[in-house]
């Protein structure tokens, strides 16, 4: 008799492994799967690899979270240079020497020494600040694409689970085709069936070893993929179940925490930039005083005297003026941005959540109903076909109605999975239930 097991057994929704990245001032979030899964026997000689080593090696090694740590970089530089303030300046004045009559040579010349600086520490204030925010934008654009290739790799991991299942549900249905051709082949020994028959079943038995062959190359394919995350040389075996379900909260809590999603971070920083500009161009246009003092000699009484002065910018500085009406529309067009973009992750985010309600109903249809039915009915069909009361064609129909039925079940769990990480890549936060 040929396997009629079922590879992908149906399990209650349970809450599932939680993974984070401190480094994110975030939390990173990965499909729901747990290392219990088995090995083919092909490939035995691989690593198991968890998916909590496959994400950490992604947002440690991926070669384009590398750059933002030296855009960083660069970016203290121009917080260090904003911090640097103008040298004072030293000067030396001569009057009334080497000229003519009593005034010929230096007797009566009046020499001062004097320093002058400008207040500037308000200005050199909104110029850290200004910097320190775009180190800000940088941090956030980090986390995004850290979100983003932690779900990347994720979702190579699941697919990965999925061909495993998909190779053992080929080599089942090997199995069947394999089973099919001996009952043909002895109905054709016993004179009750045709040569037709045999040559049928020798065809789909030769379709069936074909499909393993590709799902195999498939598979060793997406490995490659999957430790290209990382730039890793070797090929690992990921292990995991592909039938634990994630646990989902209902909308209210999804919007709860799509509202702080790192997704949303940028048109925030990018207006709070705009504001520290602002802050910079008006200080900028006010008045900066420069202040002086200093020591006048005067050479023919042998006296000296304190000298002071203040130099104050007449007028108003209208330089700024365009520019700050460029950073207020700038600083409008981002809020509105943001807002327009939360009114499509909302939306995105109630689709999600219905697609992943529908798909535990199609995993609660196949795996209670119609599996159950099309294994029963299989196997009277076999039966019937091996004493003549059935054709090789309806038992052949039978056969590939199971198959696709096992089919869409790996297909549902897989899109399942693939819903969960897009849903948490939205949401940019643990669900903790």
């Amino acid at each position: 008799m040929p396997r009629t097991d079922c590879i992908l057994t149906p399990k209650k929704p349970i809450n599932g492994r939680l993974l984070s990245a401190p480094w994110l001032g975030g939390r990173v979030l990965v499909a729901c799967l747990l290392a219990t899964g088995t090995a083919h026997a092909e490939l035995t000689d691989m690593q198991p690899l968890l998916l909590e080593d496959a994400i950490q090696w992604t947002l440690q090694k991926h070669p384009e979270l590398a750059s933002f740590a030296h855009r960083r970089d660069a970016l203290q530089g121009q917080v260090q240079q904003a911090q640097i303030r103008r040298r004072p300046e030293l000067d030396v004045d001569l009057q009334d020497g080497l000229g003519t009559g009593r005034r010929t040579g230096f007797g009566q010349v009046q020499s001062t020494l004097s320093i002058s600086w400008i207040l500037e520490g308000e200005l050199v204030a909104a110029s850290v600040e200004a910097a320190q925010v775009k180190i800000a934008q940088v941090d956030g654009e980090r986390t995004i694409r850290a979100l983003n290739v932690a779900a990347e790799t994720a979702a190579l991991f699941v697919q990965d689970l999925a061909r495993q299942a998909r190779i053992e549900l080929a080599r089942q249905s090997v199995e069947q085709a394999e089973d099919a051709l001996s009952v043909a082949r002895r109905r054709e020994a016993a004179g009750s069936g045709a040569t037709m028959e045999v040559l049928q079943a020798q065809a789909e038995l030769q379709a069936r070893q074909l499909e393993v062959d590709v799902l195999t190359h498939e598979l060793e394919a997406g490995r490659y993929q999957l430790a290209a995350q990382w730039g890793g040389d070797r090929i690992y075996r990921p292990d995991g179940d592909l039938h634990l379900l994630p646990s989902v909260g209902d909308l209210d809590q999804q919007r709860s925490l799509l509202k702080n999603s790192p997704l949303l971070h940028p048109y925030v920083t990018r207006q709070r930039i705009a504001e520290s500009e602002m802050m910079l161009a008006r200080i900028e246009a006010k008045p900066r005083w420069q202040f002086s003092t200093g020591l006048r000699r005067y050479e023919d009484a042998d006296d000296f005297a304190l000298v002071a002065g203040l130099s104050i910018p007449l007028g108003k500085d209208r330089r700024s003026t365009g520019r700050l009406r460029t950073l207020r529309g700038q600083q409008a067009q981002d809020a509105a941005e943001a807002d327009a973009l939360e009114r499509r992750m909302d939306s995105q985010l109630y689709e999600l959540l219905l697609e992943l309600e529908h798909g535990l109903h199609v995993i609660e249809a196949l795996t209670d109903g119609i599996l159950p039915t099309l294994e029963e009915a299989h196997r009277q069909a076999r039966q019937a076909y091996e004493i003549g009361q059935l054709s090789y064609l309806q038992w052949h129909d039978l056969r590939r109605q199971w198959l696709a039925a096992r089919h869409n079940l790996i297909a549902t769990y897989e899109a399942t999975h693939l819903r969960h990480i897009e849903l948490q890549r939205l949401v940019g936060a643990s669900l903790t239930q």
